[in-house]
């Protein structure tokens, strides 16, 4: 993924029920940890149909892991093997560090995810709540 992607990511996002403009894009693209895993699907046309980010995560209280923190797969193309695919580059890149698994979390609204991730040979570990503290805009 580079900047110029800005604008197909921006689309697949708001797909996702995170609109966001391309410009706010490019600038978290250009903000992401060089070490993180970012890759477009593309179609046979050049045209962005998918994107995934990985990270690698190291914690005190648990062995080194990577984490998918973003999987968008076009509305027009799903089920068609680009989620697949995306998932197996993470995996692959993954098999080449100290990570011991690959982690992804998934609102429990997203019914069709809680279909695929257990086809492609994730199992559920558990369910979490999330809590949010907005921080004041000042800076920004």
């Amino acid at each position: 993924m580079t900047e110029a992607d800005a604008e197909a990511v921006a689309r697949l996002s708001g797909e996702l029920g995170y609109p966001s403009d391309p410009e706010a894009v490019r600038r978290r693209i250009q903000a992401v940890d060089p070490a993180d895993l970012l890759i477009v699907a593309v179609n046979e046309a050049d045209v962005t149909i998918g994107f995934i980010q990985g990270r690698m995560t190291r914690t005190v209280e648990a062995e080194a892991r990577v984490h998918i923190v973003g999987l968008v797969v076009s509305s027009k193309v799903r089920r068609a093997g680009v989620g697949r695919g995306l998932i197996a580059e993470v995996e692959r890149w993954a098999a080449t560090t100290d990570a011991e698994m690959v982690v992804v979390k998934s609102n429990t609204a997203r019914g069709e995810a809680h279909d695929f991730y257990p086809a492609v040979g994730y199992e559920k570990l558990k369910t979490q709540a999330v809590y949010v503290k907005r921080l004041p805009q000042s800076g920004r």
